[in-house]
């Protein structure tokens, strides 16, 4: 049975997305303006043609080269899952699990702007890949988790409390 999952974060991929989008918007809309340029042009038939086909050429492959990019994008399945059991890093190879009682430490390094996870037998998984969250608060909302699991305090009515979205915090 798999542990309870409190919550995860995808691997943020906005900037990709906006580069194939703005890439094969911009074709598209230049195609598209050709092919209707050379529909006003009262040319002969043989110039709208030279006009119309490269036109058309940007149009398909525009739209081509967007959906082919977004998909590709979509087709990468990296995320983080914070289970009850501790974290799991899903990678598109393989996926790596840190029990919440083998995790010294999750801090965050301003200087490379990276967090880590430092594990009790000394070693550490620093985490360049940018995640839905900010390194900082994601950080930090982590090793919030590992007190509480540390202190027994991940238990089942926690797990509920987060599933319905009740606050949980707990009191000082």
């Amino acid at each position: 049975m798999e542990p309870d999952l409190l919550e995860w974060f995808r691997v943020d991929r906005s900037r990709a997305t906006r580069r194939f989008l703005w890439l094969g918007g911009g074709l598209v809309f230049t195609g598209a303006g050709l092919v209707g340029a050379a529909f006003l042009t009262h040319e002969a038939r043989s110039a709208l043609h030279v006009i119309a086909l490269p036109g058309a050429a940007m149009i398909v492959s525009g739209l081509a080269m967007t959906i082919s990019g977004l998909v590709s994008i979509l087709a990468r399945d990296e995320y983080l899952a914070v289970r009850a059991d501790g974290l799991l890093f899903h990678g598109a190879e393989e996926d790596e699990v840190h029990a919440w009682p083998d995790i010294d430490r999750v801090a965050y390094d301003a200087d490379a702007a990276t967090w880590s996870v430092r594990r009790v037998d000394g070693t550490t998984r620093v985490v360049t890949v940018g995640y839905t969250a900010s390194p900082r608060a994601l950080a930090e909302h982590l090793e919030q988790l590992r007190s509480k699991a540390k202190l027994g305090e991940l238990d089942e009515a926690f797990v509920r409390r987060v599933a319905i979205g009740l606050p949980h915090k707990t009191p000082d």
